[in-house]
């Protein structure tokens, strides 16, 4: 008789995931160093000499979890899962990784990276569904680059409006999500802003 441990157990281990921040993956091949950057979301500037991203945590969990999906044991060297890695090309990568890592649903924030994978082709790579998070400063900031636009007021009274249609069109409609300069802090406000606040901003 299975024991109640057991069962749930398998239960959780069945379970598919839902991930409910990411990025799109590369599409195009890049060196040692871009993957490197990668593994710090933090740090966009490039990695000093001595530094490695295979010395962050982020490192050491992609050389437990994903070396085994290449066929290499647990925690290999950076050199050897490296090398592996490098014999498959982006597209191969992003459907061998996405499809082993036990994931329903992808929330996916479109807003911030270029020269990615969109939502329809992380769909297609994944083999599961893929929902877009619209990121508000992008929406936000659209009317101030495009030519012609009559300044602040015209900007802040439409974008509820441009809010709206973008998350309509949004795939899956996953829901909306902005940068607070407090949102690390844990003293992030419940409150809807002022309209004057908003202005300010």
């Amino acid at each position: 008789m299975v024991s109640d441990s057991s069962a749930l157990a398998r239960h959780i281990n069945d379970v598919a995931l839902i991930d409910q921040h990411v990025h799109g993956c590369w599409l195009t091949a890049g060196d040692r160093q871009r993957f490197e950057n990668g593994l710090n979301e933090a740090n966009t500037e490039p990695l000093a000499e001595f530094d490695s991203g295979f010395d962050s945590q982020l490192g050491f969990a992609v050389r437990a979890h994903c070396g085994p999906v290449l066929g290499l044991p647990k925690h290999v060297a950076p050199q050897a899962y490296w090398e592996r890695r490098s014999q498959y090309s982006e597209t191969e990568l992003a459907g061998l990784f996405l499809r082993a890592a036990g994931v329903g649903d992808w929330l996916v924030d479109t807003g911030i990276v270029d020269d990615v994978a969109g939502v329809a082709e992380l769909e297609a790579l994944s083999g599961n569904r893929v929902h877009e998070v619209v990121r508000l400063e992008q929406v936000a900031e659209q009317p101030a680059q495009a030519r012609g636009h009559r300044g602040r007021h015209q900007i802040h009274s439409g974008l509820p409006r441009r809010v709206r249609r973008r998350s309509d069109r949004a795939v899956g409609r996953a829901g909306c999500r902005g940068r607070h300069p407090v949102a690390r802090s844990g003293r992030f406000p419940a409150a809807r802003p002022r309209s004057a606040a908003i202005r300010i901003a």
